[in-house]
């Protein structure tokens, strides 16, 4: 059963805002973990709601019923977000304040966006455009520096970038001809590193995960024809591959725990029995949580930031897509919305 409470509209609104963003009378600051999500509001568009995941109070970021936001991020200091909107075939990019307010449009010779993606250093936005058939690469400064493409992306397209913690590199998948494969690409020179090469059967739209420290990168592949989770170790250039238990098949992408020493990763037993699989890096111990006994899907999962807790959407069998959060010390799951969540972050 969720436990919400919604503030649409006027005082009640901001002050819920500025509570669950941590701001006191007094002006002093406390870190509250907040989850930002993407949901339908009405048939008619979708919007960004704020969820307090300690008081559970959830209120309605943007409430424009006009428009369809998406493709967000948080800055690395939590107190601003990037989103694109999209309206009558027009899609804008927008940066705002945590609370909602101070809106702006961000202004470039584009005209769509994808997928924003704020540096950790804050210093840049990476974003996809379409050009020559493709999503095309491009980075802007925060600074007020022009935006730039960091290479040539007319043979093949980009997907799913994703900053290394240094902010110098970005990861990305490619998947036009014999380009299919993992890639790096350095943002200053424009080089661009193969991490792994591909192959159909590999589901690369589950994307991949750098480790909190930048040192490794996880990615589903398969290990001799085995489903399995690949880390590679970017000062030696080499790979361990991690296979789940038999007769099992990876659905989302790999996610790094906080400490970097855990990777989850939801698994199925064929079309049956969703879980959650749980790998200890340093002992190769693991554990797997069982969600469902039938079939379901799992998009994708956030690690809460004390490392004891997995938020996922995931329809658990239903049918209907929700927000739920896997407490792995009991062992509960929660229901976080009643809302159907599309994409959804911690603040950092």
């Amino acid at each position: 059963m969720s436990r919400l409470i919604y503030y649409i509209s006027g005082g009640l609104f901001l002050c819920a805002a500025l509570l669950i963003m941590g701001a006191s009378s007094m002006g002093q600051s406390f870190h509250r973990e907040v989850l930002l999500f993407e949901a339908y509001s009405s048939a008619a568009g979708s919007d960004l709601f704020l969820l307090d995941m300690q008081t559970r109070l959830l209120f309605n970021l943007t409430d424009n019923r006009a428009t369809y936001e998406s493709g967000f991020d948080w800055s690395a200091d939590g107190k601003q977000i990037v989103y694109t909107a999209s309206q009558n075939a027009q899609v804008g990019l927008y940066w705002m304040t945590a609370s909602g307010r101070a809106l702006q449009q961000i202004q470039t010779p584009l005209t769509t966006y994808r997928t924003p993606r704020w540096s950790p250093d804050g210093k840049f936005l990476a974003f996809l455009a379409p050009g020559a058939g493709n999503n095309d690469l491009y980075v802007l400064p925060t600074n007020g520096g022009a935006l730039y493409r960091p290479f040539d992306t007319a043979r093949a397209p980009v997907l799913l970038p994703r900053w290394s913690p240094q902010s110098d590199t970005i990861l990305y998948f490619s998947v036009v001809g014999f380009s299919n494969g993992l890639f790096t690409v350095d943002i200053t020179t424009g080089e661009v590193t193969r991490i792994a090469r591909l192959r159909p059967a590999d589901d690369v739209e589950t994307g991949a995960d750098w480790s909190p420290d930048g040192a490794y990168i996880a990615y589903n592949t398969h290990c001799d024809d085995v489903p399995g989770v690949m880390i590679y170790t970017l000062a030696s250039q080499t790979e361990q591959c991690w296979t789940p238990p038999a007769g099992t098949w990876l659905r989302s992408r790999p996610v790094w725990s906080p400490d970097g020493q855990h990777i989850a990763i939801a698994i199925s037993h064929g079309t049956r029995q969703l879980s959650i699989w749980q790998l200890d890096i340093a002992s190769a111990q693991h554990a797997t949580y069982p969600l469902t006994t039938g079939s379901g899907i799992i998009f994708e999962i956030v690690w809460s930031t004390d490392g004891t807790r997995l938020i996922f959407n995931s329809d658990l069998g239903t049918g209907r897509l929700r927000l739920y959060e896997l407490n792995m010390i009991n062992q509960t799951i929660e229901q976080l919305s009643e809302r159907l969540v599309f994409a959804f972050a911690l603040r950092p």
